[in-house]
């Protein structure tokens, strides 16, 4: 290469540069409109959502209605308040819609006819699912109930059970314990 060539190829390199210089600073100086919340993007990478569990057995009393004794957050991406096990219960933190996963499993009884849980929201039974128990007492009996629902900021909500068996029932915590969990939807 001759040196009037290396000049050329220089001044066109200076020029892409400054080129490429200018369109950096444009993607850097660009703005998100003011329609996009900072929620929206981080809803999109992270999704707010709170599971707490009971990870040990408690004993429910045969026609008694109970709070279900919630030990430990699973996982808790909603804030801080959301998983508020002083309370056994998820505060929601955002209004917006929500899915709820609910789970409880009864010891194995051979007794009664009824195993129940509620969602309650604020105190109030919302949501109830019941199952007869199966396997004439050998086997647990999973109780499962999923709802969505709209909810505001404070709301609280609380998963109940009740059961029928004659005498006092565990839950199991063997393989899988009792939990409530909530995903924000939008």
């Amino acid at each position: 290469m001759t040196p009037e060539e290396l000049e050329r190829t220089l001044a066109r390199l200076i020029r892409k540069q400054a080129e490429l210089e200018r369109r950096v600073k444009g993607i850097r100086d660009y703005r998100i409109p003011d329609m996009v919340s900072e929620y929206d993007i981080e809803d999109q990478v992270f999704r707010p959502m709170a599971k707490i569990r009971a990870a040990n057995p408690q004993t429910f009393t045969t026609g008694v209605s109970a709070t279900v004794l919630m030990d430990t957050t699973v996982f808790n991406t909603m804030g801080e308040g959301a998983a508020d096990l002083a309370n056994d219960r998820i505060v929601i933190q955002r209004d917006g819609t929500y899915a709820i996963f609910m789970t409880l499993i009864f010891n194995p009884s051979a007794g009664g006819v009824r195993r129940i849980i509620t969602l309650d929201l604020n105190g109030a039974n919302i949501e109830e699912s019941n199952k007869t128990p199966i396997g004439g007492g050998v086997q647990v009996t999973t109780l499962e109930l999923s709802v969505v629902r709209n909810l505001v900021t404070g709301d609280r909500l609380t998963l109940v059970a009740l059961q029928d068996s004659g005498g006092n029932l565990d839950t199991a915590t063997t393989y899988q314990s009792s939990s409530l969990s909530v995903v924000f939807l939008g």
